[in-house]
């Protein structure tokens, strides 16, 4: 094989790689399911280049929300409480809506493309979440 024949083979197998926005976006565990302090959750989904991922966390009975980056989310309450409000008043078999919204997204020719799926699940808190999550703080 010539040196122009290598080139020529490259060009060719450049030419059928294609740019595509995020699809198929998931999250997993899915929705439905009584979730807490500690588990993880994960969005995945296809596209090229890799998307990246941001996450929003709300709750039911909360005025506002929040976000995070990147694919896996680990639900830490102590984080959740001041950002969400979580009551001080719920019992230990209190739970809570929680809605979480994965969104992906890339750049194709400089235009963004994104796709977002949302989950709600069930959150439990704590009985004196005061006490575990500064608990949980001096144990670090």
């Amino acid at each position: 094989m010539t040196l122009s024949s290598t080139i020529r083979l490259q060009l060719l197998n450049s030419c059928c790689i294609t740019a595509d926005g995020p699809r198929f976006v998931s999250i997993s565990p899915s929705g439905g399911r009584r979730i807490t302090h500690g588990h993880v959750v994960t969005c995945t989904s296809d596209g090229n280049p890799r998307p990246t991922y941001n996450w929003t966390i709300a709750l039911s009975d909360a005025a506002n929300n929040t976000t995070f980056t990147g694919n896996e989310l680990e639900l830490d309450l102590c984080k959740l409480r001041s950002w969400l409000e979580i009551s001080q008043k719920m019992n230990a078999s209190d739970t809570t809506e929680l809605t979480l919204t994965c969104h992906a997204y890339n750049m194709i020719r400089g235009e963004p493309r994104n796709v977002s799926v949302q989950e709600i699940y069930d959150l439990k808190v704590f009985k004196n979440l005061d006490k575990f999550c500064g608990k949980i703080i001096m144990e670090f």
